[in-house]
């Protein structure tokens, strides 16, 4: 083996390493950013939770976007058990990632016969044709600048129409056990969010609303599902990316232990051939 031949492959590895950490780099920003961003919106979608909860207590007021057991005192009447499903999906960098076991989870709840289905991502549009399962309308990604406004307006009309008793996603993220979240109705929104803890704005009592209790409910309504819509896609992007950037640190470290065996070998090389030179030299002097 020539001495160089190492020292090419070890100069190969190090600029891979170094595009390698320039782009752990940027992920690491990333997941900064996404996290901000879901706290935020998870923050205001609670507030606007709040609210809705006051307007209950206070007023006794009828919400069935709020609270499920108010639906024997509404007007809207709901034909059968549906519930409207969004599964939303990312495009994966990481070769090793699979949707299988959250696919499984979804087809064990999703009720074919009733149930209604949006999916969100290439991954999700192939769930549903791989398993025939009639679609409502399809997003091929989450990217789109009118996405939220889009799933807010379906989703709106669909449950205000009683045409679902409830709106549940289904994504990537280790803030729910079996990765599902209910949107509506809103009293079951549950979420488990690391150093973070909730506190209810003490001054809700003392708000004005105008013109109307029910006008004011249909805004918060709207503000809620936009923020906590806004939340949940923030999340899904913040585990992709959090996955890639540990996929990353596992391609440094073996990027780094092999330029150790490397150097290892080449080092043992040159020892080698000194040695053998100091004894061919040590021969010729005989």
């Amino acid at each position: 083996m020539k001495i160089g031949s190492n020292s090419k492959k070890i100069l190969t590895l190090k600029k891979i390493h170094s595009l390698i950490k320039v782009s752990k780099l940027k992920s690491l920003a990333e997941i900064a950013k996404f996290n901000k961003n879901f706290l935020n919106r998870f923050e205001n979608a609670l507030f606007y939770r709040d609210l809705m909860e006051y307007f209950e207590k206070k007023y006794n007021f009828e919400n069935v976007f709020f609270n499920k057991n108010k639906e024997k005192n509404s007007k809207r009447k709901i034909a059968k058990e549906t519930v409207l499903w969004f599964y939303l999906t990312e495009e994966y960098e990481i070769n090793s990632f699979s949707y299988e076991s959250l696919n499984k989870e979804l087809l064990a709840k999703f009720d074919k016969k009733n149930d209604i289905f949006i999916p969100i991502g290439e991954d999700a549009i192939k769930f549903a044709k791989e398993n025939q399962i009639n679609s409502l309308i399809e997003f091929k990604d989450n990217k789109s600048e009118n996405l939220v406004e889009n799933l807010n307006t379906i989703l709106y009309s669909i449950y205000v129409n009683g045409n679902a008793k409830a709106i549940k996603f289904v994504l990537n993220t280790n803030k729910t056990k079996d990765k599902i979240v209910t949107v509506l109705p809103i009293k079951e929104l549950e979420l488990e969010v690391s150093n973070y803890e909730h506190e209810k704005d003490e001054d809700i009592s003392n708000y004005k609303f105008y013109p109307s209790i029910l006008e004011v409910n249909k805004n918060i309504v709207y503000s809620y599902l936009t923020n906590i819509l806004s939340a949940l896609i923030s999340e899904s992007r913040f585990y992709t990316v959090k996955q890639k950037y540990a996929k990353q640190n596992d391609l440094l470290k073996n990027i780094e232990e092999k330029i150790d065996e490397l150097k290892f070998v080449e080092i043992s090389n040159k020892r080698k051939q000194l040695t053998d030179e100091i004894i061919l030299a040590s021969q010729n002097n005989k």
